[in-house]
Formats: structure tokens, C-alpha cells, sequence
């Protein structure tokens, strides 16, 4: 493995599965929910639309990435007969759980265009109505700038009070607001104890969040087996993130017996449910012979599907790929370039790869001057030398 890629990663990856991913697998057990309960005997299809709106956080169990949501969604159509709970939606606005459903529809494009703006409007108004589904949507509407300007503090306190109404639910929300900073203070503790609650209702990203909280000791003791047991419990639920937690677990021995071929077989196991940072690390596996025989196409092949997830890691190994030829052909303007498209992603590795592409004129002209703007902005969080040792580990 790499290490200077590998620290980056290992910092960033507690932060990187934000409220977003959440709610792809909200949306996963959503579709799911509705299957079953369109295969009920029923009279009156208000109770399937009751039951499927209080189920809706009750399940986000489904580990899936935000761009498996749309097949989903085609999938589900074309086996259910959605188009009948929608056109009933339509004509039934009476209560507020079917107003949120109806929300829900606009905001991911079911069986109709995406429509941001009416989603909003629908949320806001079962909001009123005291709908804790609506409540806690409308928040994240807030936070993330759906259909409305973005105001953190009003997406913090509208989660706060979905928390109140439905007995901790929404506690992940909360937890990872505390936990990050957005609209309120940072509070560790706080996030702690919000993802210990959410975990209560068996919520799959919680336990992840709570096996970060363990392994790192934010806001409790550090715990490595708690925090491996956290992981696997997350899996269970077929968290993505867990399993990619559990390849890191499993090739540092944290929590648990270190073993490369067991780290291999979850991050695969990740990387095929389209977790860009695992299919990073699969590729590396492969680039390097670790545990694996060494497959410079399989190297390329998994890179490749990374980058395609915009993994500024993969990026930037693909840019070596092209440099050196490893799983491809020699095309060292096609590497100058991917280096380019990482740097300005912000990967602090192939920043530094760039400037030393203009400083010596590696797919590009050479060019002194850009090369010291770019090992300037590198001066931000590394010196110069620092930077260029890593650089040249690359290039």
C-alpha cells in the first residue's frame, strides 16, 4: 500500500458518508417497503400509504450508494404498480402523510419529473401540519439546499424537533451535525450520544458512525473491538460503509486479528456495491500483489470504475497508470491531465504531481512558474520539500 495516500484516506473516510448517503438508503428500504405492501390483500390503500410513510425511517438498513437510486427507482416501477399509489396521491391531499409521500415523489423523480421546489413546498406544509417525516426532511431540504437557500441553523433546529416528536428516529441527523459542525456548534459528546440512540432503532449508518466514534474517541473512550463490533453490526444491515470499515479493520488489525486476504474480501465487497474508495483499494491490491496475485488490468479496471465515482484517489492512479503504462498504454498527456483533474479536487498528492509535470515538463510544457503556484498552494498544509518527496514517489 501507499501511505501517503493511505493517511489522507483514513482521515478523510469518518466524514465522507454525510446525510446524503442516508437518505439513498432511506430511499433503498422506501422501495423496499413498498414492494412488500403492494403484495398485501388490501381495501383501502390509505393504510399501505400510512404504513409505508411510518416505515420510512424505521428501515434505512440498505447500504447503497446515491448513484444506484435511480435504477432502483426503474426497477421498482417496472414490477409494482407505483403509477396507482402516485395518481391516488394526487387526488388525496387531505392528510399530511400523504402530502409528505407526494413530497417524496417530486424529490426523487417517482413516476414523475424531480421537482425540488414542489418537494419543498410539501415538506414545509406537512411541517406545519406537525408531520415528523416532514419536519425532518424539510431540515435536511435546509441543510443541503433542496429547493430552498441553504441555512444550517434552521436545518439543525427543525431536526431537533423531528427528534422530540418520534423518540430518537432522527437522532443520526443530529449526531452528524454535532459531529461536523453544520448549523451548530461542534459537540463530539453530543454526537456520540445521538448516534448511540439512533443505533437503538437499528439503524445501519448509526452503527457506523458509532464504530467511528469508538475507534477514534470522539466523545467516548477508545475502543477498537467495540468499534469493530459496530462495523459488522452495520453490515449485517448491509451498510456499504460498514463493509468498507471492516477491510480497514482487517488490514491495520484494528479491533480484530490483522489479515490482508479478509480486508481484501470486504473492501471487493464494497467496491461491487460501488463504493469509489474501496474500488481504490481493491486496485491497489491488485497494483501491488497484496494478498492477490499482481493484475495490472484488473489494477486499471478498478481505478477506472473509482475515478468514474470521483475518487480524486483513483484520479490520480490512473494518471500513473497512463505515466507508466501499468494496465495500459503510454500516455503521459492523458496522465497530465488526470493529475490536473485530482489537484483540483483538492488531492494535496496530485497537486504536487502537477507541479512537478510543469516543472519538468511531463505531458505538458514546461512551465516554472505554474509549477511554483502550484507547490505554493501545497505550502497551505505541507512545506515544499515534504511535498515534492511525495510527488516523486508518483512521478
Amino acid at each position: 500500500m501507499i501511505s501517503s495516500t493511505d493517511l489522507q484516506i483514513q482521515k478523510d473516510r469518518y466524514q465522507r458518508f454525510s446525510v446524503e448517503i442516508y437518505f439513498s438508503e432511506c430511499l433503498d428500504a422506501r422501495i423496499a417497503d413498498i414492494s412488500d405492501l403492494i403484495e398485501k390483500p388490501k381495501n383501502d390503500l390509505s393504510i399501505v400509504i400510512d404504513e409505508l410513510v411510518d416505515s420510512i425511517f424505521k428501515k434505512p438498513n440498505k447500504g447503497k450508494e446515491e448513484s444506484a437510486i435511480k435504477q432502483h427507482i426503474l426497477d421498482f416501477t417496472n414490477k409494482n404498480k407505483i403509477q396507482e399509489i402516485y395518481n391516488w396521491l394526487l387526488n388525496n391531499q387531505d392528510r399530511s402523510n400523504y402530502i409528505f409521500l407526494l413530497g417524496c415523489f417530486y424529490h426523487h423523480g417517482i413516476e414523475t419529473r424531480i421537482n425540488k421546489q414542489k418537494a419543498f413546498e410539501l415538506y414545509q406544509k406537512t411541517a406545519v401540519l406537525g408531520n415528523s417525516n416532514g419536519i425532518n426532511m424539510l431540515g435536511y431540504c435546509y441543510e443541503n439546499g433542496i429547493g430552498t437557500s441553504i441555512n444550517k441553523q434552521m436545518a439543525t433546529e427543525l431536526y431537533q424537533k423531528a427528534e422530540n416528536l418520534k423518540n430518537g428516529y432522527y437522532g443520526y441527523f443530529l449526531g452528524y451535525l454535532y459531529f461536523s459542525g453544520i448549523g451548530t456548534s461542534l459537540n463530539i459528546d453530543k454526537a456520540f450520544v445521538y448516534f448511540y440512540k439512533a443505533s437503538l432503532d437499528h439503524q445501519a449508518i448509526s452503527y457506523y458512525y458509532l464504530g467511528i466514534c469508538y475507534e477514534f474517541g470522539f466523545g467516548t473512550k477508545i475502543n477498537k473491538k467495540l468499534a469493530f463490533g459496530c462495523y459488522e453490526r452495520s453490515v449485517k444491515k448491509d451498510s456499504v460503509a460498514g463493509k468498507f470499515a471492516l477491510g480497514i479493520c482487517y488490514e491495520k488489525g484494528i479491533g480484530t486479528v490483522k489479515s490482508e486476504s479478509t480486508a481484501m474480501y470486504w473492501y471487493q465487497k464494497a467496491a461491487d456495491s460501488g463504493h469509489a474508495i474501496a474500488q481504490y483499494y481493491v486496485g491497489n491490491f491488485y497494483q501491488f500483489g497484496v494478498s492477490v496475485n499482481i493484475d495490472y488490468n484488473k489494477a486499471f479496471h478498478y481505478y477506472s470504475l473509482s475515478a468514474n465515482n470521483e475518487c480524486s484517489y483513483s484520479i490520480n492512479m490512473l494518471g500513473y497508470c497512463y505515466l507508466k503504462g501499468i494496465g495500459t498504454s503510454i500516455d503521459k498527456t492523458k496522465a497530465f491531465k488526470l493529475y490536473l483533474k485530482a489537484a483540483n479536487m483538492n488531492n494535496k498528492i496530485a497537486q504536487c504531481n502537477v507541479a512537478i509535470c510543469y516543472e519538468d515538463g511531463v505531458g505538458t510544457k514546461k512551465d516554472p512558474e505554474k509549477a511554483m503556484e502550484w507547490y505554493k498552494k501545497l505550502d497551505n498544509d505541507y512545506n515544499e520539500f515534504e511535498g515534492k518527496e511525495v510527488g516523486k514517489l508518483f512521478v
